[in-house]
């Protein structure tokens, strides 16, 4: 009992200590004066100094001072600063401010996940996914999805060639379906080009060549699928039965995208390296 009661007692006289401090009579009438201005004549007038790190405190702001108490001067000095102080013995210790937890939140990344389609439904290969305004983005897999991280607030840019760009606002959405529009306009402008002769002497890489003859022997709804087992290291996996649907194209190791419809035929590559 005596222990709590010292304690309750200690805790009361540092309270009264603070408020002393806090309403001390130290009149202070400044206009138009900068920060450190302020600052020099309160230390000369109470004794008090500003402890502070370079960069936290503007001390070139231009500030009125007109009060009469301790604590009402030093607020007028920092008056607009994102800082707070402690008084501790002469010195009042200016701190920088701790960050609103909504701005800590709204920075914060998070998993968002998605998936790109066209508007019959069909998942998108390789799609730009962008954090706007940042360097920050992915590509769809193979299946349309995609995961990136990025704060839940985020603006994703949603690209594609022959397809309208989208800007999608999460508003703290982790799972988002997106469609994509063709763009006509876009299309028309397309030109796909195939060109350019090099000796077999000079390659460093293997080279299978399909002849046109041999792709007029095969029947099929298009030059892909005429492809189909005509060339080593090439598998064509059609993804429906109808014409035009979009195909994928899977050269060694690496993945290409080959659009097959009435807008466009865009050949990524003519030539298929080993």
């Amino acid at each position: 009992m005596k222990n709590k009661r010292k304690a309750i007692l200690l805790v009361g006289a540092l309270l009264c200590l603070n408020l002393n401090i806090f309403s001390q009579n130290i009149p202070l009438k400044m206009n138009k004066v900068s920060v450190k201005k302020a600052m020099t004549e309160l230390k000369e007038k109470s004794g008090y100094s500003f402890v502070y790190i370079a960069g936290d405190l503007d001390t070139k702001k231009i500030v009125d001072i007109d009060a009469e108490q301790l604590q009402e001067v030093i607020e007028q000095i920092l008056e607009g600063q994102n800082v707070s102080y402690e008084i501790k013995d002469k010195n009042i210790i200016i701190r920088k401010k701790e960050v609103e937890q909504s701005m800590l939140n709204e920075k914060k990344l998070q998993d968002i996940s998605g998936l790109v389609m066209d508007v019959m439904g069909e998942p998108i290969v390789g799609v730009n996914v962008m954090e706007k305004g940042t360097t920050n983005g992915t590509i769809t897999d193979m299946d349309g999805k995609f995961l990136l991280k990025a704060p839940a607030n985020a603006t994703l840019i949603i690209s594609f060639i022959g397809y309208k760009t989208l800007a999608v606002n999460l508003e703290g959405e982790k799972n988002v379906n997106i469609t994509l529009k063709e763009d006509l306009e876009q299309l028309d402008e397309v030109v796909v080009v195939g060109y350019g002769t090099q000796k077999k002497s000079s390659l460093t890489a293997s080279v299978a060549t399909v002849p046109a003859k041999e792709l007029s022997k095969q029947m099929g709804h298009s030059v892909a699928a005429a492809l189909q087992g005509r060339a080593p290291g090439v598998e064509i996996l059609q993804k429906g039965e109808k014409l035009g649907q979009i195909s994928r194209y899977l050269f060694g190791e690496q993945v290409h995208l080959v659009l097959l419809n009435l807008y466009m035929l865009l050949m990524v590559h003519f030539l298929i390296m080993g």
